[in-house]
């Protein structure tokens, strides 16, 4: 097995250990975030096809599916207001092979991102009022 698949698993069941099923971990490879799975009916692999629609290929005895880097906020909100939970592991440059090859960058949850986004009634009203002072953070309602 490679080692990016042996890592994968590893780290699926450690992270669904703990978040529990619903848990999708994106292991970064070059530029690109993959999920594998033995079987098309493993939640990851469920999840890149009928969730966020990715093309699901079989190599050899697994399942994979992939998609670019940087398209991975454009993938988020829809697997997250789905109930998942992700994990992204970011490859990591080493010089030594003895060295850790993968890290843990962030673990998203959807109540997490959700409370992200709240904005309260005073915000509004600053902002409504002042709009040249707080243009930074200024956000659009509708």
């Amino acid at each position: 097995m490679l080692p990016i698949v042996e890592k994968y698993f590893i780290l699926t069941k450690k992270f669904r250990d703990q978040y529990g099923k619903n848990t999708v971990i994106f292991i970064q490879e070059g530029d690109s975030y993959k999920v594998f799975g033995y079987y098309l009916h493993d939640e990851q692999i469920k999840v890149c096809e009928n969730i966020i629609h990715l093309h699901v290929k079989k190599e050899d005895s697994l399942f994979t599916s992939e998609f670019y880097y940087n398209m991975h906020k454009y993938y988020e909100n829809t697997i997250l207001s789905n109930d998942y939970t992700i994990v992204y592991v970011d490859e990591v440059k080493t010089s030594l092979p003895c060295e850790e090859r993968w890290k843990v960058r962030e673990i998203r949850s959807f109540s997490e991102v959700h409370a992200d986004n709240q904005c309260d009634l005073c915000t509004f009203l600053y902002a409504s009022c002042c709009p040249s002072i707080f243009a930074t953070n200024l956000r659009t309602f509708t």
